[in-house]
């Protein structure tokens, strides 16, 4: 399950490249996925038996896992403004090295390591990025923006396991969603030149929203979820492996 989110999720870099011709900021974008997948996400919550479970420690869990998902969403949308889509995919799925360096015990993690992890990354601008010598500026940026981004991203997938051994995983996925939605509606409240933005979306780029909202949102939020509760050590089993050698 975590392998099929992860495959769906590669896909949210080219789609949002693709909204953002139509000139639409980050947070337009973060704020159009949510809207469009709140539904999904209010009715397990509608539909779920609130008196069997503790209902503050559901708000708690989902509350700080809101807040780790919305951080590695907002670093990635903005780095994505600087970088190329395949670049973007590159540096942030090195996102489990973070997961094994931030869950495992300081001791294991070497300077050598460390210094592997930096050559990693920035072997990767080059790599990808041949226009690195001409937006080299840019690139950094991007860059730091998106290894953010997975630094985020590898502390939530830490946090949502302890998450979900602990209330239901559906319930951890609708409520941190729903509680991200609301974050962001707060933040486009407050940002009111974004209202006018909307008048003038192109078709296409409503049906790209609606892509992203399907299967970047949606789908791979409850396949992590579900997946983590069983599989997590189990997928990084080869990464600590070869980690440990």
């Amino acid at each position: 399950m975590v392998f099929l989110a992860t495959v769906f999720l590669s896909t949210k870099s080219i789609w949002a490249k693709l909204i953002y011709l139509d000139s639409l900021s980050p947070l337009n974008v973060l704020v159009c996925r949510a809207v469009l997948s709140l539904p999904f996400f209010l009715i397990p919550m509608i539909r779920f038996d609130w008196n069997s479970v503790n209902k503050s420690k559901v708000f708690k869990y989902s509350f700080f896992g809101a807040i780790l998902y919305l951080s590695s969403s907002i670093a990635d949308f903005i780095g994505l403004l600087y970088i190329s889509a395949s670049l973007e995919r590159a540096v942030l799925f090195t996102f489990p090295i973070y997961v094994f360096l931030l869950s495992s015990d300081l001791s294991r993690i070497t300077f050598s390591k460390v210094v592997l992890i930096v050559s990693t990354v920035l072997g990767l601008a080059i790599m990808f990025n041949p226009t690195v010598d001409n937006h080299l500026i840019d690139t950094l940026i991007g860059i730091s923006l998106v290894l953010l981004s997975a630094i985020f991203w590898a502390l939530f997938i830490i946090y949502s396991k302890r998450a979900v051994s602990n209330i239901s995983p559906t319930i951890f996925t609708s409520t941190y969603m729903c509680i991200t939605t609301v974050l962001l509606l707060f933040g486009f409240i407050i940002d009111s030149k974004n209202f006018t933005t909307f008048l003038t979306l192109q078709t296409h780029t409503m049906i790209y929203l609606v892509f992203l909202a399907i299967f970047c949102s949606i789908i791979p939020s409850y396949l992590m979820s579900f997946g983590l509760k069983r599989k997590l050590m189990h997928l990084l089993q080869p990464l600590l492996v070869q980690w440990d050698q």
